[in-house]
């Protein structure tokens, strides 16, 4: 709940910015208290719909959450939850790949969150680097590579081809 309630601080004298918070079913939107105009709490949001207007996400660092930042090509800034590996990793591999930018859960201020907001909304590098892998993966997509991959193991392993 803390971490929501700097995130909404943080948005919440911005007449710039409008904040749709997903909470992922972990937080009661009304545990954040009075919202300013300017944010919407959901226990469960849209996210594509969501990204399809967005200039930017914080997400919690799950593969799918950047996959989708990535489709939309909406720079993030990650806040991941430090038990869970694969969101670290997700993290580190944002940082690596410069399409955004990294806070922490725990200890990132309303001001600094604010801040990362602002460094990935006006970085041209993010956004450069998100239509280059977003572009990546549509082409991978339109060549089927991943399926042709599985299909491939499945006649090595099986020795029949892979149902479609």
């Amino acid at each position: 709940v803390a971490f929501w309630q700097r995130t909404v601080a943080a948005i919440a004298d911005r007449d710039d910015l409008i904040g749709v918070l997903g909470l992922g079913g972990r937080v009661d939107p009304a545990d954040l208290g009075p919202l300013p105009d300017n944010v919407r709490a959901f226990g469960w949001a849209p996210q594509m719909r969501v990204l399809e207007r967005a200039d930017c996400a914080l997400v919690h660092g799950g593969m799918t959450s950047l996959y989708e930042c990535i489709h939309h090509r909406v720079p993030v800034v990650v806040f991941p939850i430090r038990e869970i590996f694969d969101q670290v990793g997700t993290a580190a591999r944002v940082v690596s790949s410069e399409v955004g930018h990294v806070g922490d859960r725990a200890s990132t201020t309303a001001p600094e969150i604010q801040e990362l907001i602002d460094r990935a909304m006006s970085d041209p590098t993010a956004r450069s680097r998100m239509q280059v892998l977003g572009e990546a993966i549509e082409r991978h997509r339109a060549d089927r590579t991943l399926t042709s991959a599985v299909e491939a193991m499945a006649r090595e392993v099986g020795g029949r081809p892979a149902p479609r």
